[in-house]
This record gives structure tokens, C-alpha cells and sequence, in this order.
């Protein structure tokens, strides 16, 4: 099968789970290249990865308009339902879509990973080349409001498979946007599993890994570890909101015990994962509906047979609950600091939680085992 992906930007630190799912393909046989909507990030190894200018954009939808005038009409006619504020924006994404037609070979297949500007422009490649497409909506794309129009929910009726990362956002996907999807779990590689290990330490360190971003819920997490004396906490990730968690740091005179560390590479990653004895991410529901779906971290630390907390935040709960982790409030700081002393103190139930975590992603959340099942789906819209 020739399958397009779609993405915002390949290569994005934050999507490892793109860029691992697209190896599983690789791995088992398929025929993938890449749209970068946004200058691609370099990657080591991986598909052939094409990326638009915005002047070739420019000049290779004009160019397609003229030779095709009905063709070109019909992709933008797909604008139907957008609002206003993002009108500009989505014409950008067909006009990407018209460009594209001619630098492109036609796909089996065209697949896109969130449901904003990338759906929008596969779904013009797909009305181009009369090819289906598939749409993974992930967490900000159907949650956040300026982005939720009436061109979502068509977008969404027309891709021919749609999939998402937990009941809890199918279900809300169904009634917000009405398109019952398919659940497609996110995966780690088979060998980032670890065998297992015991925390029979101190119960001292506490690891949470994420953007600096509103939406992580990073200033809870440091005031509640403020309040459990000897406790240190990394927190792993850059972003925006570094100055605000700083002077947060300053203010709660924490500074010995709570460090940022800003972005590292993959592998750093899994050595702060495997020498922290709590992963904790404090997940919230921002003022403009942005949130987290299932995030990936969580994931990956589960893998790693390390006892994991978090909030109650779309499809966490599904991930966590009920024996594989700690769901709290979010927004509350005393919740928070409530199970992590609970966890920290009790060795037993740290080792108990972190193999119930890790068994549950081995079984379920490896990408090979789900891109077997990506492909079944594709498949079988094929052949109907």
C-alpha cells in the first residue's frame, strides 16, 4: 500500500508517536512519504519527507487554478462550514493540497494526524487524486474552541476512517462533532518495554516530562511537591512558560529541590524516566478548551515500570484506572501532594502500580500491535 501521512511538522519533538508509528509501517512492508505542512525537523533515517514554501504554494495553486479552473473549484468548495477566524488558514491548507497534486504521486491511501490544517489538507489531496483518507484527531484539534467550526464536523463525516486514542474522546468525538471513530491506541516500540524493577528506595524522586506549556499543569505539580519536605522534582521540557514556573520556583523558595531541565533528546528522556521513582503530570483543561488527549509520556513511563499520577483530564483516566495509576482533580495542588505522599512512602504500591502499568502498555500500547490494527482499518475502508 502507498500511504501519504500528513502532519503539521515532521520531526516535532513533542510527536514522537507519529514518527514511531510511521516506522512500524516502514518496518512492515508499506510504502510511506510525508507532507509536511510546516519546514520539516532533520530526523535520522525514515520516509521521504516533502515540504511546500510558501511562495511554491503560492505560485503552484495559482498555476493549478488556471489549468484546472472545476477541479480547483471543487477542492475550495471544501471550505464550506469554516469560521471566519480560521478561513484564512484552511484556504492556506487546500491551497497547499492544489500545489501538492502536481509534486506528489498519487497514494493508496492519504492519512492525517490531527484533526486542524492537516486534515484539511488531505482531504483536498483525497477530493485530487480520488484517493481516502484517514484522520487521527488527537487533543487541541476537536477540543480547543477557536479551532471547533463547522468545517471540523464535515471533515470528519467525510474521511473515511477516523481514529482516536481512548473511549472517553470517542465518546466525545460522537457528541460533540458526530463521528462515532475507532480506537487506535498511541504505542511505544516493543524494546522500549523495560523487564521491570523495584522501587524499594527513599521514594524521593519525582520526574514529569512535557512542554512549558498552560496546559501541563506544571505550576501545580510545583506547588505540591513544594510541600512534601525532601522531595526533589525534574521537570523535563521547554516552553513559554518557563519564565512564569521560574519565578514561581523563587517564590515558593524551592529552588534546590525543583529544576527545569528544558528540552533533551529521546534517549535522556528515558534515562530521567529510569532514575525517578514517581512520574507525575498535572494535566489541565485551559480557558480556550486546550487540554491533553492521552499523552504519550504517560506511556512511555508506564513502559518503563514507573509508577505514574495524573488528572482526570480526556483520556487519562482510560490510560490510568483502575489499578495502573493515581487519577487526581486537576487544578488541585493538595490532591496532588496527597498521592504522591501515598505513592512515595509506600514502596509496595509503587512496585504493584508500575507492573500493573507496565504489562497494560505491553499488551496494548506497542506500535507494532497497533499499527497491525491501523492497517486492518485501512484495509478493509479499501476494499468497501
Amino acid at each position: 500500500m502507498k500511504i501519504l501521512y500528513v502532519v503539521s511538522r515532521w520531526g516535532e519533538p513533542t510527536e514522537t508517536f507519529v514518527r514511531r508509528e510511521v516506522a512500524a509501517g516502514l518496518a512492515a512492508g508499506q510504502e510511506i512519504s510525508v507532507l509536511s505542512l510546516k519546514k520539516p525537523i532533520p530526523v535520522a533515517g525514515g520516509p521521504h519527507v516533502e515540504h511546500l514554501s510558501r511562495w511554491a504554494v503560492v505560485v503552484g495553486a495559482a498555476s493549478f487554478l488556471l489549468r484546472h479552473p472545476r477541479r480547483a473549484s471543487r477542492v475550495l468548495r471544501l471550505l464550506r462550514g469554516a469560521s471566519r477566524r480560521n478561513l484564512p488558514r484552511h484556504g492556506y491548507a487546500l491551497a497547499l493540497a492544489l500545489a501538492g497534486h502536481d509534486r506528489l504521486s498519487r497514494p493508496d491511501w492519504i492519512h492525517a494526524h490531527f484533526a486542524w490544517l492537516s486534515a484539511t489538507t488531505a482531504w483536498g489531496l483525497s477530493t485530487l487524486f480520488g484517493a481516502p483518507f484517514g484522520v487521527m484527531p488527537h487533543a487541541h484539534d476537536i477540543y480547543e474552541h477557536e479551532l471547533v467550526d463547522g468545517l471540523l464536523r464535515r471533515k470528519l463525516a467525510a474521511a473515511s476512517v477516523v481514529v482516536v486514542e481512548s473511549e472517553r474522546i470517542r465518546a466525545d468525538v460522537r457528541t460533540d462533532h458526530g463521528r462515532d471513530p475507532d480506537v487506535l491506541r498511541m504505542g511505544v516500540p516493543d524494546d522500549f518495554v523495560n523487564a521491570g524493577r523495584t522501587h524499594e528506595g527513599d521514594g524521593s524522586h519525582v520526574v514529569s516530562v512535557g512542554a512549558l506549556r498552560p496546559k501541563k499543569g506544571h505550576d501545580v505539580l510545583i506547588e505540591a511537591v513544594a510541600g512534601i519536605e525532601g522531595v526533589h522534582l525534574r521537570i523535563v521540557g521547554e516552553g513559554d512558560e518557563r519564565s512564569r514556573l521560574e519565578s514561581l520556583i523563587g517564590r515558593l523558595d524551592v529552588g534546590e529541590r525543583v529544576t527545569l531541565v528544558g528540552h533533551v533528546a529521546e534517549d535522556h528522556i528515558i534515562a530521567e524516566l529510569d532514575a525517578a521513582d514517581v512520574f507525575a503530570l498535572a494535566s489541565r483543561v485551559t480557558a480556550e478548551g486546550d487540554r491533553d488527549g492521552v499523552p504519550n509520556v504517560l506511556i512511555e513511563a508506564m513502559a518503563r515500570c514507573l509508577p505514574v499520577i495524573s488528572t482526570e483530564v480526556a483520556g487519562i483516566p482510560d490510560l490510568l484506572l483502575p489499578e495502573r495509576g493515581s487519577v487526581v482533580a486537576s487544578n488541585d495542588a493538595a490532591a496532588l501532594r496527597g498521592a504522591l505522599i501515598e505513592l512515595l512512602r509506600n514502596p509496595s504500591l509503587r512496585n504493584r502500580r508500575a507492573e500493573a502499568a507496565r504489562a497494560h502498555v505491553r499488551d496494548q500500547y506497542t506500535v507494532g500491535v497497533n499499527w497491525q490494527r491501523l492497517e486492518q482499518l485501512l484495509e478493509a475502508a479499501l476494499t468497501s
